[in-house]
């Protein structure tokens, strides 16, 4: 008798993005039709790849400005991207049509950074967190009840403010009706795109544990966005780094918070406020503003800033290094 030797399936990843960029044509008006000059681009994402596993939370830091919001959107196709692919469960998603694209969009969900924008002044917390049932699945604010009051309680509410307005609540408990309205459809993944950086400190820990639960009660997938590495450092598995739109290192969250690589990364966790009486000046801090992702320098984008820049950074880019695992840099320091 003869056995089959079974083989492994491959795991298929939640997302995956390869190659994603995204690009800005900053131009106006007449200009827009006469220039056809490069100079007048804004790469906000630049040839970006990762996978994302199944109930796992990738985190992705970065100075304001650098990228890390539109590649969420682009993930979701909030905004569309100027090339590369981006899969879901292998799926590609960039050439779905609208009725597909609404079928994506129900196992795929955002939670806004500000919880004081993102909900309609006008609407009562039962009409903004039932309206993904009207869009979705055509049920009615009253059809709607028992469930929105259901998830209104996994948040933290309580079903006798489903009809009051946004207006009435503070910053954490709008933050939480946000929280609500995106997972009222039992999403599979989420983007998180920087859900704690306007509330208060003491808010934010409550925010970030009732994430961690409904993680695990709804069994989700999250891609986290912060500016704040200790909050990426709480709540990620894997965590990137963004600079200027590109990634310029990853790894587990062992290996970034605990053996950083690229001088940005090492710059971000000694920005961080510290009480243990350890002197400023042992600090590896950053130098000057970033610069102008419209005109970004050769080389390596960092080489501007950094304290340890070789002559090479100035003309050369650097490739994406492998180091233990899956611990990856972009330095020339590595290659």
């Amino acid at each position: 008798m003869t056995f089959k030797e079974d083989k492994k399936m491959p795991i298929i990843p939640i997302i995956e993005v390869k190659n994603l960029l995204k690009k800005f044509d900053i131009r106006q008006g007449i200009s827009k039709i006469i220039s056809k000059s490069n100079g007048n681009n804004v790469f906000a994402v630049n040839g970006v790849t990762f996978k994302i596993q199944k109930g796992k939370t990738i985190g992705l830091i970065g100075e304001s400005g650098c990228g890390k919001t539109t590649l969420g959107r682009c993930i979701l196709r909030l905004q569309e991207p100027t090339s590369g692919k981006i899969y879901f469960k292998g799926n590609d998603i960039t050439k779905l049509n609208e009725d597909k694209l609404k079928r994506f969009r129900r196992s795929n969900q955002i939670i806004f950074q500000d919880p004081y924008a993102s909900l309609n002044p006008r609407q009562t917390v039962k009409q903004i967190v039932s309206l993904p049932l009207k869009i979705h699945e055509g049920l009615s604010i009253k059809q709607s009840h028992s469930r929105v009051e259901n998830i209104l309680h996994r948040v933290g509410l309580q079903s006798t403010q489903m009809q009051s307005y946004p207006h009435q609540f503070s910053g954490g408990q709008r933050q939480r009706i946000g929280i609500a309205r995106s997972l009222i459809l039992n999403p599979e993944f989420v983007v998180c795109d920087e859900p704690v950086s306007a509330l208060d400190v003491s808010i934010q820990a409550q925010i970030l544990e009732l994430l961690i639960e409904l993680k695990e009660d709804f069994s989700l997938t999250y891609f986290f966005i912060s500016h704040d590495i200790s909050v990426v450092g709480y709540i990620a598995d894997y965590i990137m780094v963004m600079y200027l739109g590109e990634i310029v290192e990853s790894g587990t969250k062992n290996n970034i918070i605990n053996n950083p690589k690229h001088p940005y990364t090492k710059a971000l966790i000694a920005a961080v406020p510290r009480v243990d009486g350890i002197s400023k000046k042992k600090r590896n801090k950053l130098k000057f503003d970033p610069p102008s992702p419209l005109y970004p320098p050769p080389g390596c984008k960092f080489q501007t800033r950094c304290s340890e820049v070789m002559k090479t950074c100035k003309t050369v880019v650097p490739e994406n290094f492998k180091l233990e695992g899956d611990h990856y840099v972009a330095c020339h320091l590595y290659s």
